[in-house]
């Protein structure tokens, strides 16, 4: 059974980039820099079974 997509996306009120699996009700964590949290999610995806998602700011 495949685990809950883990997706990143920017936290304006914290200016911070957020990790959250999916249907999560609190955050895995943050990080200040969108390549800390892409490295960060993508090393956590894998490792649950699921797929990493990245949301909002281009």
């Amino acid at each position: 059974m495949p685990g809950k997509n883990v997706h990143q996306s920017w936290d304006e009120q914290r200016q911070q980039w957020k990790v959250a699996r999916e249907g999560a009700s609190q955050a895995s964590g943050y990080r200040d820099t969108e390549a800390e949290a892409r490295t960060w999610s993508q090393e956590l995806a894998p490792r649950s079974g699921s797929e990493w998602i990245k949301q909002g700011r281009a």
